[in-house]
Formats: structure tokens, C-alpha cells, sequence
């Protein structure tokens, strides 16, 4: 919290990003003790790394201490082979994040980075979940579809690769 409260002090700093797993792989953490403290700047956004809607579901109610707060809180997911790579495993995780408060906001392609190939799901297949899951839930719901690639200055939509 030292961290927090000297940031949030700045007047420069807008938001403060909090990314992390512990909704996901400790969700005890997130006490109603912590999300009060959290919350009393009003600069705090909670970024959960989620990949699958067993984690979303886990993540559900201690999302909702934070978000109950008046801290959003959003989710990064990584388009995974085997995990999450079928327009309806996809669009399921995106309405249990939903339901549970969590705003879908990135669905990352995996990274090319050497050892990762068995997880990479290809380019073709990740457009048409992107184009499934669009043509069946809100705009708050669907995150955007994108890749970090090395040396570009933002994250690249699929829809442009």
C-alpha cells in the first residue's frame, strides 16, 4: 500500500494499474480490508490475467470486493491451443468475465517466443473466434482481439495482420 498511496499522492498520476493473479490463484488475498484501502484515491484499476471461465469464475467474488469499491477492474486473456481456442470456449469465458464485473479488455495472440509454439493458435483460427464472439455478445463484453508484436508501437488488432 506504501506504493499505492505515494503514487496516488502525484498529481501527474491519473491511474494507477494494479496487474495481477491473485483474484485468480489466491482470491483470499483480496480482502474487503485491502479493496477499501485500494479504493481511497480513486486511482486504482485492477488488470486480472484470466484465461479459462473456470479462473473467471474463481476471480468472481473477490473481483466484486473491488469492484463493489468503485475499482474496475478488467482481464487480459491469452488466445491458448488446447485452453481456450474454440469460438465457444471464448465466448464463454467473455460472459462468465461479464457476469462476474470483469471487463474482457485484451485477448491476446501468444506471443512468438521460442519454446511457446505448442500454445500458439493460428492467425486464422483466432480471427474467426474474434468474428464468433462478435457476432454474439455487446461491445462491453468483447474485448479487442490483438498481438503484442516485438518492435510495434502498440498492440496490433488481428483484424490488421
Amino acid at each position: 500500500m506504501r506504493f499505492v498511496n505515494a503514487f496516488a499522492a502525484l498529481d501527474q498520476v491519473e491511474v494507477i494499474r494494479i496487474c495481477t493473479r491473485a483474484p485468480v490463484s489466491n482470491p483470499k488475498r483480496i480482502t474487503d480490508r485491502l479493496a477499501r484501502l485500494l479504493s481511497k484515491s480513486g486511482k486504482v484499476w485492477a488488470n486480472v490475467h484470466i484465461n479459462t471461465t473456470e479462473e473467471a469464475k474463481t476471480a468472481g467474488v473477490s473481483a466484486a470486493k473491488l469492484v463493489n469499491r468503485g475499482i474496475p477492474v478488467s482481464s487480459q486473456t491469452v488466445l491458448l491451443r488446447g485452453t481456450n481456442d474454440t469460438p465457444e470456449k471464448m465466448l464463454n469465458l467473455l460472459q462468465t468475465l461479464s457476469a462476474a464485473r470483469i471487463r474482457p479488455y485484451y485477448v491476446f495472440q501468444c506471443d512468438p517466443v521460442a519454446g511457446l509454439e505448442k500454445f500458439r493458435v493460428p492467425l486464422a483460427k483466432a480471427k474467426r473466434i474474434e468474428r464468433f464472439c462478435a457476432e454474439r455478445i455487446g461491445g462491453l463484453a468483447l474485448p479487442r482481439f490483438v498481438a503484442d508484436l516485438p518492435g510495434a508501437k502498440r498492440k496490433t488488432p488481428l483484424d490488421l495482420l
